[in-house]
């Protein structure tokens, strides 16, 4: 069984919304526009990063990619930086579809290949998004990188709850060390990152075995 590709990642980030809104006069509840215009922001954000670069790219650009009035993205963001915030926290949502897919195996080996394969399939969907997070965050300011550090941190709990339950399914898995889980974070973000900057981020899936490989020998000792 493997685990179903998740909605888009605006979607998850902000619910169900329409992507454009009607021109005319319409009745839809406040609450829809806004989370019509948060999504196309935080994709608009996304798109003009992966096209630009986080230090090129403006308030401009952005509310001319997401069709929103200057007004309206203020009224959410006090600037681009905060609106990178907000769409940098999609890597959460990215995360937990990692656990949800590595549940999926039945057996340790194979729980990391469905959490593998399901991570770079993700990925590869959403090309500005990873784009977003495995290159731009890099280097996008101290406030940036203190939300990605967070997110590591967030990310090695999710890697540790993996071994556990891939120790119920074979207690010879060897027991969580949060050393050896931040080095396969560093692992694959290199790898991804590397990738990211020579090939289209469709071909992320080519990456599969390599991981599978990595997360084996770091995370399971095996």
């Amino acid at each position: 069984m493997t685990a179903s590709r998740p909605p888009s990642l605006t979607t998850r980030l902000v619910g169900a919304a329409p992507d454009r809104l009607p021109r005319h006069a319409h009745q839809l509840p406040r609450d829809q526009v806004t989370r019509s215009q948060r999504g196309r922001i935080l994709r608009a954000v996304a798109e003009s990063v992966a096209a630009k670069g986080y230090a090129a790219a403006s308030v401009a650009d952005v509310i001319s990619r997401a069709g929103v009035s200057r007004s309206t993205f203020y009224e959410l963001y006090d600037g681009k930086e905060s609106a990178f915030l907000d769409a940098y926290s999609g890597i959460e949502l990215v995360h937990a579809h990692l656990l949800e897919s590595f549940r999926s195996g039945d057996t340790p080996k194979a729980m990391v290949r469905a959490a593998v394969r399901a991570h770079l399939t993700s990925l590869a969907a959403e090309p500005a998004f990873a784009w977003m997070f495995f290159v731009e965050a890099v280097a996008a300011g101290p406030r940036i990188i203190t939300r990605r550090r967070q997110a590591t941190e967030s990310f090695l709990d999710t890697l540790e709850t993996m071994i556990e339950l891939a120790r119920e399914r074979d207690p010879n898995v060897r027991p969580a060390e949060r050393s050896l889980c931040l080095a396969f974070v560093g692992a694959a973000r290199e790898l991804i990152a590397t990738h990211l900057l020579s090939e289209e981020a469709a071909s992320l899936p080519r990456l599969e075995d390599a991981l599978v490989v990595i997360a084996q020998r770091l995370l399971l000792g095996g």
